[in-house]
C-alpha cells in the first residue's frame, strides 16, 4: 500500500526492480535517472550492505505531478538478485505497491529468471499480507539486442507469466526501458486506495497497523545496510 500524508497532500508509491543477478536492474534504474527532467527525480543514491560484497540497492525518487488531488511520488528502487540476499530482498519488497521482473533474454540465462522467478514468489508470500490483493508484476525482458535470445513472447510463456504485461528492452542504451516503468506506475495508482483518516492528521487503527509495519521493516532494513 502507499504511504498517504493527508496533512501535506501527498502519496508515495514504491516500485521494486527484482530479477536475477546481472538482468540489467540497475543498468535499467540507471537509464531511467538519466533520461528523466531534472526538476522531477531526486538524486540516485546505492545502498551497500555491510555483510556481502556487491549487495546493494540503488534508489532514486520520481515525481509525477498530481493524481486525485495528492501530490504523488514514486520510490523506484532495486532489490539484490544474488543468493545470498534473500533477507535483504524481502525487506525491500515490504511495502512494495509493484514490481517489475527484469529477466535476461539470453538462452543462456534461462535458468537463471526461472530460479529467480521462484524465489521472488516465494518471497512475496511471505511480505505481502494475505488480506491484500496480490502483488502486481510487469515483467521487462532486456538484453533484446544480444544474439542468442529467447523472443519476448516465448519467453513469457516460459516464465508463465499469464496476462500480465511484458516489455522488450535493452537497458544498456535506454531503449525501451519507459514503458515497464510507466505500465508499473499505472498498476500501482490505479490499485491504491483513497486514504480514510477519521480527520485530518488522524487515521484509522488500520493506518496505524500499517505505518507502524513500515516503520519496523524500515528499522530492520537499517540493521542489514550501512
Amino acid at each position: 500500500m502507499p504511504v498517504v500524508s493527508v496533512t501535506n497532500a501527498e502519496i508515495v508509491h514504491k516500485i521494486v526492480y527484482v530479477g536475477p543477478e546481472g538482468s540489467g536492474k540497475k543498468t535499467t534504474v540507471q537509464a531511467i535517472h538519466r533520461m528523466t527532467k531534472a526538476d522531477m527525480r531526486g538524486p540516485l543514491r546505492r545502498l551497500s550492505t555491510r555483510f556481502a560484497p556487491g549487495v546493494a540497492m540503488d534508489f532514486f525518487t520520481l515525481r509525477i505531478g498530481r493524481v486525485r488531488r495528492f501530490n504523488t511520488r514514486i520510490q523506484v528502487c532495486t532489490a539484490p538478485g544474488c543468493k545470498d540476499a534473500d533477507k535483504v530482498r524481502r525487506v525491500i519488497l515490504r511495502g512494495a505497491d509493484c514490481v517489475i521482473f527484469v529477466a535476461d533474454c539470453q538462452i543462456e540465462r534461462l535458468s537463471s529468471n526461472l530460479a529467480s522467478l521462484y524465489s521472488f514468489r516465494a518471497d512475496e508470500q511471505g511480505t505481502i499480507d494475505g488480506s491484500e490483493a496480490p502483488l502486481p508484476v510487469v515483467y521487462q525482458f532486456n538484453k533484446i539486442d544480444l544474439s542468442e535470445v529467447v523472443e519476448p513472447a516465448r519467453l513469457a510463456e516460459i516464465l508463465i507469466i499469464g496476462d500480465a504485461p511484458y516489455f522488450a528492452t535493452s537497458a544498456l542504451d535506454g531503449a525501451g526501458v519507459y514503458e515497464p516503468l510507466r505500465a508499473a506506475i499505472k498498476l500501482s495508482v490505479s490499485r491504491a486506495e483513497a486514504p480514510r483518516p477519521l480527520e485530518v492528521g488522524v487515521f484509522s487503527p488500520g493506518e496505524r497497523r500499517r505505518r507502524k509495519k513500515a516503520r519496523n521493516s524500515l528499522m530492520a532494513l537499517r540493521q542489514e545496510v550501512s
